[in-house]
């Protein structure tokens, strides 16, 4: 009589195995149905997209300069984005700059991804010039997509 207790009955047993083999065909059907998203996916291609970015640095950014002489400062126009630009550079000093005059070497330069370009930023002291005279850089580059462009500034400190 122990034996029969230990026992199960047939039907029992045939729910349990039918329950087991139902929840791997389950589990087989929605691991293949995350291969195959998994697959599609991989067909999908991944979007690029290109940026304009511009980063302008000077050398030196400060500097003293005599009356009726010039201070040069070297500023690097670099291309940070993923687009080549056509950049224009202009210069402009504060109100307070009475006696300060600048000018720079290039104003159209074209500047490849990852690369960059030096342009030459003079200001001229006159004998009006006196105290300290912050000149302004803007660069604008553009890209051949017009609607993507960039642009950056720096300011560098000329005293007489």
């Amino acid at each position: 009589m122990s034996e029969s207790k230990n026992r199960r009955s047939p039907d029992s047993n045939s729910k349990f195995t039918r329950a087991s083999v139902n929840l791997k065909k389950m589990r087989r059907s929605d691991s293949a149905v995350i291969i195959a998203a998994l697959l599609l996916a991989s067909f999908v291609p991944t979007p690029v997209f290109a940026s304009a970015d511009l980063a302008l640095t000077a050398s030196p950014t400060n500097s003293t300069g005599t009356t009726g002489g010039a201070v040069d400062y070297s500023i690097t126009v670099i291309n940070t984005g993923s687009e080549d630009l056509n950049v224009s550079l202009s210069a402009s000093q504060d109100s307070d700059c009475d006696g300060f005059t600048s000018s720079l070497s290039d104003t159209a330069i074209s500047v490849d991804q990852g690369d960059f370009v030096d342009v030459i930023l003079t200001v001229s002291i006159n004998d009006q010039a006196s105290g300290e005279c912050v000149t302004t850089v803007n660069a604008n580059g553009v890209a051949s997509d017009p609607s993507e462009n960039a642009q950056a500034d720096i300011e560098v400190t000329t005293t007489a």
